[in-house]
This record gives structure tokens, sequence and C-alpha cells, in this order.
């Protein structure tokens, strides 16, 4: 899977206002965290329309804290969040990380 990288606070607003069309998919990643980096290894979505962003939230701190303000979601890391329609609609960290559950969140987006 290929993860584009969020490289500032207005690619972040472009992301967010990008949500209101298709969902988009960001991680939190710390390249220092063994679970970080497990979960982001084992993190493999089937639904490749979609577009997947990491943010390294140890070089890119301030942004980190950025999409914890705009979102309105308490900052993790690791952490996946889905956006759509300019809101956080599903949001997991650690281990609880699984491309299972973005595809359940996608799938209820789709069944309403």
């Amino acid at each position: 899977m290929a993860w584009k990288k969020v490289i500032s606070g207005e690619h972040l607003k472009e992301l967010i206002d990008a949500s209101e069309q298709s969902p988009v998919v960001i991680f939190k990643h710390s390249p220092r965290c063994p679970i970080s980096s497990l979960a982001l290894s084992r993190f493999d979505s089937t639904f490749q329309s979609m577009d997947y962003y990491l943010l390294d939230v140890v070089s890119q701190r301030d942004l980190s804290q950025n999409v914890a303000a705009s979102l309105g979601v308490t900052h993790e890391s690791p952490q996946l969040l889905v956006l759509s329609k300019k809101q956080c609609i599903h949001h997991s960290s650690h281990l609880g990380i699984s491309s299972k559950e973005v595809e359940l969140a996608i799938r209820q987006l789709e069944n309403n």
C-alpha cells in the first residue's frame, strides 16, 4: 500500500475538504515506536480507490496536534483516522488499528 505524506497545515485543510467528496484515511505514525511500526505494517486495505496519508508525529508534532484540534479527536500515536464529510467518522489507536475496522466504517457510509 502506498501512503502519501501530509506535508503542511494547508495540505491538512485540503484533505479535510476533500473528504467531502470521498473518504480520506490519515495514519499518525511515530517512527520511534515499535507498536506504531507494527500497526502500520499490519494495515492493508482493500479500498484502493481511497487516499491514504501518513503523518510523522515526531517530525511534524505541531501538525499532528493540528489534526487533533481540527477534527476534535484526542491525539494518540499511533492513530488511524477516517474522514468523511469533513468529520472524523472512525478513529482507532495502537493495536486496535485494523483495515477491517476501516472497511466497516466505509461500508456503513455506503449504506447510509
